[in-house]
């Protein structure tokens, strides 16, 4: 009878590494959840990575590697994640630290990232993480620590989690499993957006933390277990010799939470004794001059913010750490930056508005045409003034019918080969870099060739502000 249980018990095992092994292959759950499988699919063909950055969604917003990239001419890569503890970024870090020869970590910790994951929610929100980290022995250790022994089948399996799905999914479809949505800023892992926090938003913010306050204990020292996990994920980094920056995004929890800001200055205190500084933006709001225009919700920055924190942080690295950089910009032809700054002088394609296209769009400048990523491009629209007025636009595209399967159909207007894209410009989405004022137009493109392109924009649709033809587009 023993030998028979230790058998099942063995082939069980057997089984579950197996599915956890493959599951990257089958039935992948489609939504926001699979945003990481986006972040895993860039980092996967990346040959050289020298600055790795880590933490949840406000890292993931705050740092935009293409500032990095640009100020140290090193290779920098956000592995930041919704949700993301630290027990997650555990197999995050051995993954890129066996990968790559690293020359810099980024770890952003702030109250919530040190918590454990305890509840049901908590626990479900590291699968957002772990689903797409290659299976692994580092993994593994995560899933048995996290989970109790009835929930591992379903945490090492997606495939096993969403058996309900099985059936629509035998059919496998043409488009990439791991899109980036329309309009969402995207590069090297980071992830972001044009918004601006609405005063919807902003009141429901100050409702709960105002709820939060009355009810949460400020603590006066870190538990032994957030003492523990700090130190295991910088163990990782120490072991390899590998300088680590600890950093805190900002966020208006500063204001309306008093735990956040008491977990900032014991972690502060904590790092301290390890040889670790904690550059904590939450106290630089007046050198950044942040405002709410800077943010997309009270906890998350927008681009605009993000620019402003990037900047800074590679100003802080190139002062305070000592090592020798590259002489030539990593990836600069897909790097938006290093357009704006040489004046487009390396882009697919760049038009110029005469007076007359100006004035019918409102201070439009130009437009330029560049590769973000493979399947991705962006159009840069240069704007002479701080105000373009709110007009619509649409991006039209001439593909097949076979070429449309390979869309994510929910993003298009298709009709008779020809393929629709509708959108605005406003006057508060403008951004401003280094005395420029753009407009960032980001959409999925997953063909080799522009057979055709229009662009029409100011008042309903009426101006065509640019068309591309026969323009082969290269692999990145």
């Amino acid at each position: 009878m023993g030998k028979f249980i230790i058998k099942t018990v063995l082939l069980l095992s057997i089984s579950v590494l197996l599915i956890g092994f493959c599951s990257d292959n089958f039935f992948r759950k489609e939504g926001t959840s699979g945003a990481y499988g986006a972040t895993i699919k860039d980092y996967k063909i990346q040959q050289n990575i020298d600055i790795a950055i880590f933490g949840t969604s406000h890292a993931l917003n705050a740092y935009d590697p293409r500032i990095i990239e640009m100020e140290l001419g090193l290779s920098t890569f956000n592995l930041a994640c919704t949700s993301q503890t630290l027990k997650s970024t555990q197999a995050v870090a051995e993954m890129i630290v066996n990968d790559h020869d690293l020359k810099l970590v980024i770890l952003d910790l702030f109250s919530t990232s040190v918590w454990p994951s305890i509840n049901e929610r908590g626990k479900s929100l590291q699968l957002n993480t772990l689903d797409y980290v290659p299976f692994s022995a580092a993994k593994s250790k995560v899933i048995f620590d996290m989970f109790n022994i009835n929930e591992m089948p379903y945490a090492f399996s997606e495939t096993l989690r969403y058996h309900e799905t099985w059936p629509n999914k035998t059919k496998q479809s043409s488009v990439d499993t791991y899109y980036v949505w329309n309009s969402i800023d995207s590069y090297n892992g980071y992830r972001n957006s044009n918004l601006i926090i609405q005063d919807a938003d902003w009141k429901e913010f100050l409702k709960v933390y105002k709820e939060k306050r009355s009810k949460g204990e400020v603590p006066t020292e870190l538990t032994e277990g957030e003492k523990k996990r700090t130190l295991e994920i910088i163990d990782i980094f120490k072991k390899r010799d590998i300088p680590i920056l600890v950093v805190n995004a900002p966020s208006y929890l500063k204001d309306e939470y008093p735990v956040e800001g008491a977990y900032a200055k014991l972690l502060s205190e904590f790092l301290k004794k390890q040889g670790l500084t904690y550059l904590n933006f939450n106290e630089l709001w007046e050198e950044l001059d942040l405002n709410k225009m800077y943010f997309k919700d009270p906890n998350h920055l927008n681009i605009r913010g993000s620019i402003a924190t990037s900047a800074y942080l590679a100003r802080y690295i190139k002062d305070s750490f000592t090592y020798k950089s590259n002489v030539e910009i990593p990836n600069k032809k897909h790097n938006r930056y290093v357009h704006l700054a040489t004046n487009f002088e390396n882009t697919l394609f760049t038009k110029q508005m005469d007076s007359i296209e100006k004035e019918g769009l409102y201070g439009i400048n130009s437009a330029n045409l560049y590769q973000v990523s493979e399947g991705r491009l962006e159009i840069l629209f240069t704007v002479a003034s701080d105000t373009i007025k709110q007009q619509p636009l649409r991006l039209d595209f001439y593909i097949s019918e076979e070429e449309k399967n390979k869309y994510p159909n929910k993003s298009i207007v298709y009709d008779n080969g020809k393929a629709s894209i509708y959108g605005e410009f406003k006057t508060e989405n403008i951004i401003n870099f280094e005395g420029v004022n753009f407009i960032p137009y980001i959409f999925n493109y997953p063909f080799k060739e522009i057979k055709k392109m229009e662009f029409y924009a100011g008042n309903q649709r009426r101006i065509k502000v640019f068309t591309v033809e026969n323009l082969n587009i290269e692999n990145k």
